[in-house]
């Protein structure tokens, strides 16, 4: 996966604190969750981070702003050690 959001993320600092950041829940079957698991494990991220660069991916695909340009001190939220998720960890609300 090579994707503007995930590179920035990947060099990001660690930073940034939780204000500003607004949760939101998300809901999808099991077998969905499993395989966005996978992926983030794979790309050595959380599942919050990569579900973030596929958001991001749309918003551009859709001729919209990027997350970065939205709000370049996300980048800094999701690699932030408070932000990080144990990637296998179960979560029904998935964030």
């Amino acid at each position: 996966m090579n994707q503007p959001l995930l590179r920035a993320l990947k060099a990001a600092t660690q930073s940034a604190t939780t204000a500003g950041i607004k949760e939101v829940r998300l809901r999808l079957p099991p077998t969905v969750v499993d395989e966005i698991k996978l992926l983030a494990t794979a790309e050595g991220l959380s599942m919050n981070a990569l579900v973030a660069a596929f958001i991001d991916a749309g918003l551009v695909a859709h001729g919209r702003k990027s997350i970065a340009e939205l709000d370049p001190r996300f980048l800094d939220y999701l690699k932030s050690s408070s932000a990080r998720a144990v990637v296998l960890q179960d979560d029904e609300d998935f964030t």
